[in-house]
């Protein structure tokens, strides 16, 4: 637990800024705010006026102003690696750390960055092995102190924690999980989230993040095909993407190859080829016979049709994170505010951990 009282959290996104409030040990209310074309770029702040304004409406809504929160960062924003390493104490542990990172970070300089890591190991305590299995976690400490001072001096809020937003979907899984699967021992859980710009993949397994990659295909690129071929601006182009009921092609080969179409078509197969790898990946690397759970998440997720797509294409059944369940008893949650919920995770996420479940 946090040492301050948390109030609520903010999910800093690439196309929109997403909150939600806490009251008496349950989530209360929700917010979001798009994020103007271009203000967020690679998880990089381009127009902090545009951005700030956002928060501060999202602030505004929710009332957290001079309030504690917690805050989400795209992935983007972070270096992560996995690595194994031989067990030695903290002050060499942080060396070979250090070192591992270099590899991976241009000009890595430790002074100059902020990292975590955890051990990964899932018997570690009990286990013979001289190896230990690391995920390290790095940010540039300017990338930090420039969102600070956005939230303090723009929304006037106190960012308590800043967190990569898949580590706050990995909080959300360790709480709702039990709600998904009726086993969850050794279960393989697979979490997509398609973001904005990219989408996020990782593997839980008893309490461990097993496996975590970006595939470079977002809700933007959907976005620019619409753009680009309606000569739309992006605004309707958002919500024409919205209003597309996409065809699964390899059952329907009827399907229109009006241009839209077969671009956004060729969008989803090359997404869902991005997956199907992730999980052939991790069957080949952990020894296991497949996922025996996949979650999809991020606002993109909520295209027409996709799931059952995406279902098909894996043979897995989908699963959905039942964030309902950890709001006020009192809050009216309409079938709309259900499905919205999906752009809510890692918000959610963020401060699950201060929710009475």
């Amino acid at each position: 637990m946090f040492e301050n009282k948390i109030s609520g959290s903010i999910d800093i996104g690439s196309s929109s800024i997403k909150g939600v409030s806490l009251k008496d040990g349950r989530v209360d209310k929700i917010a979001i705010e798009p994020v103007t074309n271009g203000a967020i770029l690679s998880g990089n702040i381009e127009d902090h006026a545009a951005v700030t304004d956002s928060i501060v409406s999202v602030v505004r809504k929710l009332g957290l102003r001079n309030k504690s929160v917690v805050v989400s960062l795209p992935i983007q924003n972070f270096f992560v690696k996995f690595f194994s390493i031989i067990r030695v104490d903290e002050a060499e542990k942080k060396a070979v750390i250090e070192s591992e990172l270099e590899e991976l970070v241009p000009n890595f300089d430790p002074d100059g960055y902020v990292t975590e890591y955890v051990s990964i190991d899932e018997y570690n305590s009990n286990s013979f092995d001289d190896k230990e299995n690391i995920m390290a976690v790095t940010i540039q400490k300017e990338k930090i102190d420039d969102v600070i001072r956005l939230l303090t001096d723009g929304a006037k809020v106190t960012p308590i924690k800043i967190i990569p937003d898949f580590i706050s979907l990995f909080n959300l899984l360790q709480v709702l999980k039990y709600q998904i699967l009726d086993d969850v021992e050794n279960a393989n859980i697979m979490v997509v989230d398609i973001g904005a710009e990219a989408t996020k993949i990782f593997v839980e397994r008893n309490g461990f993040v097993k496996m975590q990659r970006i595939a470079a295909i977002g809700g933007n690129d959907f976005t620019d095909v619409i753009e680009r071929n309606l000569n739309l601006e992006y605004d309707d182009a958002e919500k024409q993407k919205y209003g597309l009921e996409l065809k699964n092609r390899s059952l329907d080969s009827s399907a229109s190859d009006d241009d839209v179409l077969q671009e956004i078509g060729e969008l989803v197969d090359e997404l869902n080829n991005q997956i199907k790898r992730s999980v052939e990946f991790y069957r080949s690397q952990e020894g296991v016979p497949g996922i025996d759970a996949l979650i999809v998440t991020g606002g993109t997720s909520m295209l027409k049709g996709y799931e059952v797509i995406l279902e098909t294409a894996l043979m897995t059944e989908m699963k959905v994170f039942p964030i309902e369940v950890l709001f006020s008893k009192t809050k009216n949650i309409t079938e709309k505010d259900l499905e919205s919920l999906k752009r809510f995770s890692s918000a959610v996420g963020n401060i699950v951990e201060e929710v009475r479940v």
